[in-house]
């Protein structure tokens, strides 16, 4: 008996939850690469687990998930865990030269460092003309820097790098086009930065989460070598143009069309943001 007359009232403890304790739900993909990311020796916090399962989610509302090849969240902060492939056990990356594994990404030393993604143009994409890829720096890229791509034969490019012009400063090339676009930072590109290709004449690039179309004409045909990070794959396998900016994301597959890409833009900057990769 408590005092005052109060009775002692139990309780069985099985009967609550305590809700900070519990397991939580994540998507089946989003497992299967904390799976691999463990499995090369990473850990991933909480939150990093949230920001990949929320971006994860985010994609599967379009058919951006169905139409990449490859998503690199960089995570782990080795080249073993950042290399590999979010979306499936096909297409890990591989990590040449001098690079940093950090919190905010991972940094190339502008010298020899690039990433192989494996995925050229040619057999792995259903068209070799219609292309996505996507990057997200958090550091400024500077002309005559690259970020991704590569080129081929026959004038055949596909990289994000920037110009040296003092107003179009962010350069997209396409296969066999050059486009451009203004930002405010001379000579310089920073943030969510894509290309997309869903027909010959259906070409857009994109700045954060903005798309500005492009009429062009496809080049006679497409490149065959692997595209890259950090720099641009080069005709016979030749690599140039290194970066030194800080990679926080990648993706890369077949073309998508505003809606979609839009959506892989959304998520990323979401997943930056929850990160503090920005």
């Amino acid at each position: 008996m408590l005092g005052n007359g109060k009775k002692n009232i139990g309780f069985e403890s099985n009967l609550f939850t305590n809700k900070s304790d519990a397991t939580p739900v994540y998507d089946a993909d989003a497992v299967l690469y904390f799976n691999r990311v463990t499995a090369n020796g990473g850990t991933l916090s909480t939150t990093q687990k949230n920001a990949v399962n929320t971006m994860v989610l985010t994609f599967k509302t379009t058919s951006a998930w169905s139409k990449t090849l490859a998503f690199y969240p960089f995570l782990g902060l080795s080249a073993a865990t950042c290399a590999i492939n979010l979306k499936s056990t096909s297409y890990n990356g591989i990590f040449y030269g001098g690079w940093l594994f950090q919190d905010a990404g991972v940094k190339p030393n502008g010298t020899n460092a690039y990433f192989s993604t494996t995925i050229a143009g040619y057999p792995e994409l259903v068209n070799e003309k219609y292309i996505s890829m996507c990057t997200y720096v958090n550091e400024f890229i500077q002309y005559p820097r690259a970020q991704m791509g590569a080129i081929g034969a026959n004038n055949t490019w596909n990289i994000i790098a920037p110009k040296l012009d003092s107003s179009t400063v962010g350069r997209y090339v396409a296969t066999g086009n050059n486009v451009a676009t203004t930002v405010t930072d001379a000579l310089a590109i920073k943030g969510f930065l894509a290309v997309s290709r869903i027909s010959l004449a259906n070409f857009r690039y994109y700045k954060s989460n903005v798309g500005t179309l492009a009429t062009l004409t496809a080049g006679a045909g497409g490149y065959i070598y692997p595209n890259v990070m950090g720099a641009f794959g080069g005709y016979a396998g030749i690599i140039g143009n290194f970066d030194t900016a800080r990679i926080a994301f990648g993706q890369i597959g077949n073309g998508l069309t505003d809606t979609e890409m839009i959506s892989v833009a959304n998520a990323v900057n979401t997943y930056t943001l929850a990160l503090g990769r920005q």
